[in-house]
């Protein structure tokens, strides 16, 4: 089961600092594009290569999920350091100087905790700190599946419009790619996350006209599952802190969660070593505020172009699909490109 697909350049970035860039290209797959279709019909691509003077990293790398938690446990055991699995936190007590955690097996005092323990966190809940937000109306249907004669450039992710839904294609480093989008019509009934019938899939892009003609097989997973969009209202204690899904969830357009979550935790780690050896509480709080209001701006801006490609507004839908695809020619959103990336 790999959730995210996709490291942008400022993961890259983050990675190189690891030594680990090269290992994380050499895993992925390269796409220099994003390109928008009305249904069968390539409209305009936005080109990363853009950003060329302003990152070694021009591009949107494709690593299934389960390849970046590889890379990062084999260089932190390579480092020294080891993760303790099956050692499941039951409860904790913050103190005045430091943390004691009740694990399964034995309880641990420790100067600070950081909690990345996903949406459902353990953490957030007993520090009693809310998780606010919503959850979205529709169903999103997912399927990772090969697709026949070539039909979708492996340089580029998709994102294929039609009448009244959207669905976003990547390619995979195995030749597969992963097709994604909300189905309004979906079960209601199911589990969160619950595997269903390919045929279920199928019937999602043939309903709403995506991928018309389009010979589909090998279906190695589908899946449907409720979105949310929340934010905790506080990224910290004093001594606790919060990072990643913990922390925020959104829509996985764009492909920012993964990547954000790195980033909390590359802006936690070099503030917390400093402060490890140079107590600095304004040094320590300066991250949970920093990294919320990043947190509460970028769901926003998935919303919105989530929102736009699947608008049946008719002023949008002409812009997107005759107006866009001449200005793309001559002009790239420089400005859009490097926030969708992260380097903004």
């Amino acid at each position: 089961d790999s959730r995210a697909l996709g490291v942008h350049a400022r993961t890259l970035e983050i990675m190189q600092s690891l030594n680990l860039a090269a290992d994380f290209i050499r895993s992925g797959r390269v796409t220099r594009f994003m390109t928008f279709h009305d249904r069968n019909q390539p409209l305009f691509s936005l080109d990363f290569n853009v950003l060329r003077k302003d990152t070694a990293y021009p591009f949107y790398l494709i690593v299934p999920q389960s390849e970046t938690e590889d890379l990062l446990y084999r260089k932190l055991r390579q480092l020294g350091g080891e993760v303790e699995w099956n050692t499941p936190l039951r409860s904790l007590e913050e103190g005045a100087d430091a943390v004691t955690v009740h694990l399964e097996g034995g309880s641990a005092t420790y100067p600070y905790v950081v909690g990345c323990d996903g949406a459902a966190s353990l953490i957030r809940k007993s520090l009693g700190i809310s998780f606010s937000g919503i959850t979205y109306d529709a169903w999103f249907v997912l399927s990772e599946v090969r697709i026949a004669e070539d039909r979708l450039a492996t340089d580029a992710t998709h994102v294929i419009m039609a009448d009244d839904s959207v669905v976003a294609a990547i390619p995979l480093p195995n030749g597969a790619y992963r097709l994604v989008g909300p189905d309004s019509m979906a079960s209601t009934d199911l589990e969160s996350g619950a595997s269903i019938q390919f045929d279920t899939f199928a019937d999602f892009l043939k309903r709403n006209g995506l991928l018309p003609g389009a010979r589909l097989y090998d279906p190695s997973r589908v899946v449907s599952y409720r979105m949310q969009k929340r934010v905790a209202d506080s990224f910290m204690t004093r001594r606790v802190f919060l990072a990643g899904d913990a922390a925020h969830i959104h829509s996985p357009a764009g492909g920012q969660g993964m990547n954000m979550g790195i980033q909390d935790a590359a802006n936690l780690a070099w503030k917390l070593s400093l402060a490890r050896h140079a107590p600095n509480e304004a040094l320590l709080t300066s991250d949970g505020i920093e990294r919320r209001t990043i947190a509460v701006k970028v769901p926003n801006g998935t919303d919105k172009a989530l929102r736009i490609v699947s608008s049946k507004n008719s002023a949008l839908r002409f812009a997107l699909r005759s107006v866009a695809p001449i200005l793309c020619k001559v002009w790239q959103p420089r400005k859009l490109i490097r926030a969708m990336t992260q380097l903004a």
